[in-house]
């Protein structure tokens, strides 16, 4: 099943702007769950984006060094075992 990964909510003010700072994998790559995808920069620390599922990166949104705020689309994964 395909899946939209969001940006994660990290502050209360919804105008807060988060910075994608890396990517550990790549489309096409498996994951399995609480691995680590991506690095979100915000206010000055840096946090880890884990998976929500087994699965597969499918396509990156927001680039390594691209900008986004609480909510809005990071990524499309399909989770393991199921049709997309």
């Amino acid at each position: 099943m395909l899946q939209t990964l969001k940006l994660p909510e990290l502050s209360r003010d919804p105008e807060a702007e988060l910075t994608v700072s890396e990517w550990y994998r790549r489309p096409g790559e498996s994951f399995r769950k609480d691995d680590p995808l991506a690095e979100i920069l915000f206010d000055k620390a840096a946090f880890d984006f884990n998976a929500p599922s087994d699965g597969r990166l499918v396509e990156i949104y927001v680039p390594a060094g691209g900008k986004g705020r609480p909510g809005d689309p990071l990524a499309l994964i399909e989770t393991e075992g199921e049709e997309a």
